[in-house]
């Protein structure tokens, strides 16, 4: 009997592998996690891991790598609106979204203006720097995006993907060196 799951997986079912301690399999292969994370299914936009830890956006970034994911992208509203349920009202989490040199880019280098989606706070974007998802604490605010300088330590969130999407990515990119 399969049960399917409204988590992205790939349709044709080439990349499945066993999922440790389960009698399932998934695309999505994470090594092992410290005990301050969870791992949550967001429908149609994927899976993540939420750290309590705080590091510095560099770190989270470096952390979210080891573990075949990428702070979680968050150029949509359904994305946004399914992260911030995750996120602590007292806290805000670095996501994928950082102006280092002058333009907005996501993990994946993407820049920000190849999409129509933002949800700055307000007065927001104030400065360079890495973005925040900020879950306010009134029940009619919505979420937003919040700058903070990279080397402040915050929660972060990764999003993990897809194993042969991640070694896609890898072999385009030696493809490129050469």
């Amino acid at each position: 009997m399969c049960q399917a799951l409204q988590c992205p997986e790939d349709r044709n079912m080439t990349t499945l592998v066993p999922a440790a301690n389960y009698k399932y399999y998934s695309m999505y292969s994470v090594s092992s996690l410290p005990e301050n994370t969870t791992i949550e299914c967001i429908p149609k936009a994927g899976m993540f891991i939420f750290s309590s830890e705080s590091l510095n956006y560099t770190q989270a970034q470096s952390f979210c790598r080891k573990r075949n994911s990428s702070l979680a992208h968050v150029i949509s509203e359904e994305r946004t609106e399914g992260l911030v349920k995750f996120v602590s009202q007292n806290r805000p989490s670095f996501v994928g979204l950082s102006n280092k040199e002058g333009i907005w880019k996501n993990d994946f280098g993407e820049s920000l203006s190849c999409f129509d989606y933002r949800a700055w706070g307000e007065g927001q974007p104030s400065h360079r720097g890495c973005v925040t998802l900020v879950n306010p604490p009134a029940e009619s605010s919505p979420p937003f995006w919040k700058v903070v300088p990279c080397y402040v330590s915050l929660p972060f969130i990764c999003e993990i993907s897809p194993s042969s999407q991640r070694s896609s990515q890898k072999h385009n990119k030696s493809r490129h060196r050469t």
